[in-house]
């Protein structure tokens, strides 16, 4: 029976491989392909370097952070840490040193939490509206507890590091497009739900309520670019009002560039999103003028404050860090929620403080570089039309496409970047729009870039390559805003207009710097993180340890106090389960054979 197995796995297994290496064979030649690509060849990256290098030496700084569990007595015990390695940067206006080699860890940077749950309790801190009682799925939603943790103490040490001196560039071990979209998922439900444990904190600026959750869900800081256009015209136009204050109907039409139609419907949204939250929002809505209750402009202040007393409670306070009250808990809703603002605020602050932001992704089954960026490429006829690509994986299409053409397509290279909203986007088959909503929904243009990457070749065979990674970055107006066209693309079966990013006309220097800096921050020394990045390796390594020093040592005092309590009223089996239990008598009564075996 084993030899028919063996024999149909190879026959199957052959057949792959076979078609594998079509795909991959018809990928070689392909020098249309090159126009996608982008090299550091030239000095324009010299213009973004003079904004953000003010000064001739500066740090370059990577933060990673690593998460765990254990189970005991029914109580789950999660171990969180976020840590940081830092070394020089310097520029002297013509080249740029990344000292990867002087790196060390700064003990100024690290967060770390232990937080323990009886078992019975993570239904209060999971998603109420997905918890289950499956055991594979049950574990699978503990995980999301550690991680929406480990998010926040990453995004917390990134503020942290960020508002240092000399500070310049900051690595995440983590896209940020990534991190944003299950995050901004969460905190959409919550709002759904319309109850949170966030309202129940107070904090210097008062107690943030579910409004202000709402505008700063969209709003953020007030700062960022909102299009005029659903779902986001709403909020756009709460945004004008803010902004300018009292403006007749026909002017805010105006400002939203909307007609009377739109403007109907929009007013009506108004009415009805201060309905829903109380009467909260509207100060005046009469048949000409508009104005917001003047406590609205403070939304993000109100936000701002419940973010940080979240992040004291989790990594500073002897307080359990989820439960505010017997029955009041912090959600990974909540958690999540508090993550989307720190991300919204670490925007803010990098551009104020020209920091710049590269989050590095190793791992990705993305799929919008060959399913969106390319056919928009072929539309906007920067690529020749021809054959699709037959692989979809992004990371494995441009692993193969730069393996077997790589007399054209040298490292370091990075592909054009693009908006991220392209990740939300498919190709159309329709004359009038060359792009598609994949869900309806067009994410909102110029808030996240992204490009993939890839930085050595091997001395030996041109074809061996470092892998192909991926950064994102914050959008800068400066350098991305020339960038920007409208684009027709379908949502809900109608022609809608877009302006989203693609570095589709030349070479944007500040993504060329990126890849200078990418360039010289990896350690060839080093295996696993050649093409990579030194100090990202180098805090994946110290957080990794971290978690396993607390773990062994936090057990130990974990036990101590749960074994008290078994002792004291019998919950042995409570306290083991039936096969721990039955595994240390087991072992016991071998451990007796042996002494007794020997005694005789």
């Amino acid at each position: 029976m084993s030899g028919v197995i063996a024999s149909r796995l190879g026959n199957q297994t052959s057949t792959l491989v076979k078609s594998f290496t079509t795909r991959a064979d018809r990928l070689k030649g392909r020098c249309e392909f090159q126009a996608l690509f982008k090299r550091a060849s030239g000095d324009e990256w010299l213009v973004a370097a003079r904004k953000f290098f003010d000064a001739q030496e500066g740090l370059a700084v990577g933060i990673d952070g690593s998460m765990d569990y254990d189970e005991r007595l029914e109580m789950i015990l999660f171990y969180v840490c976020a840590t940081a390695y830092k070394c020089p940067i310097r520029f002297d206006g013509k080249s740029i040193n990344v000292g990867v080699k002087a790196a060390e860890r700064d003990s100024r940077f690290t967060a770390s939490a232990a937080i323990p749950l009886w078992l019975d309790d993570t239904s209060y801190t999971l998603n109420p509206l997905t918890s289950t009682d499956v055991e594979f799925e049950f574990k699978q939603a503990l995980d999301r507890i550690p991680y929406a943790i480990m998010t926040l103490g990453e995004l917390s040490l990134a503020l942290k590091t960020i508002s240092q001196e000399g500070v310049k560039v900051l690595f995440l071990d983590r896209p940020l497009s990534g991190t944003f979209g299950p995050a901004a998922r969460d905190l959409r439900l919550l709002l759904r739900i319309g109850t949170s444990a966030l309202t129940e904190i107070e904090t210097q600026e008062g107690r943030v309520s579910m409004l202000d959750l709402s505008l700063a869900s969209v709003l953020g800081p007030g700062t960022l670019y909102v299009p005029a256009r659903p779902p986001y015209l709403l909020y756009r136009a709460i945004q004008t009002l803010i902004q300018r204050g009292e403006l007749t109907k026909s002017e805010l039409a105006r400002e939203l560039k909307i007609g009377d139609e739109e403007l109907h419907r929009l007013v009506k949204k108004l009415n009805e999103m201060n309905e829903h939250y109380n009467q909260q929002l509207l100060e005046k809505c009469d048949l000409t003028s508009i104005s917001l209750k003047p406590e609205v402009k403070d939304y993000w202040a109100r936000t701002k404050a419940v973010a940080e007393a979240v992040r004291r409670r989790v990594f500073e306070s002897d307080e359990h860090p989820l439960q505010l009250d017997e029955d009041k808990w912090l959600t990974v809703l909540d958690i999540n929620a508090v993550n989307i603002f720190l991300i919204y605020e670490l925007l803010h602050q990098t551009q104020k403080k020209r920091v710049l932001v590269i989050g590095v992704t190793k791992d990705t089954v993305a799929s919008d570089f060959t399913r969106s960026v390319i056919p928009y490429a072929i539309s906007q006829n920067i690529l020749e039309s021809g054959e699709a690509p037959l692989i979809r994986n992004d990371k494995a299409f441009l692993t193969v496409l730069t393996s077997v053409n790589e007399e054209f397509i040298e490292t370091p290279w990075r592909t054009l970047s693009y908006d991220i909203c392209f990740t939300t986007l498919v190709k159309s088959g329709e004359q009038r729009a060359p792009l598609r909503a994949a869900r309806k929904i067009v994410f909102r243009e110029k808030f996240l870039v992204k490009s993939y990457f890839q930085l050595k070749t091997f001395a030996t065979d041109n074809r061996a390559r470092s892998p192909v990674f991926v950064y994102d970055r914050f959008y800068h107006p400066a350098f991305d805003e020339t960038f920007c066209k409208p684009l027709n693309v379908l949502s809900r079966d109608k022609v809608i207009q877009i302006e989203p990013y693609v570095e589709d006309g030349g070479v944007n220097p500040l993504d060329n710097l990126i890849l200078v800096i990418l360039s010289q921050s990896d350690n060839p020394e080093v295996l696993e993180a050649i093409g990579h990045n030194q100090l990202l390796y180098l805090a994946d390594k110290a957080v990794k340890a971290e978690v396993n020093l607390m773990r062994a040592m936090l057990r130990g005092i974990a036990d101590l106090h749960l074994g008290t309590l078994t002792r004291k009223h019998r919950y042995f089996y409570i306290a083991k389960g039936f096969r721990g239990a039955r595994s240390e008598i087991e072992e016991s009564r071998k451990r007796a054979a042996r002494v007794g075996g020997l005694e005789a």
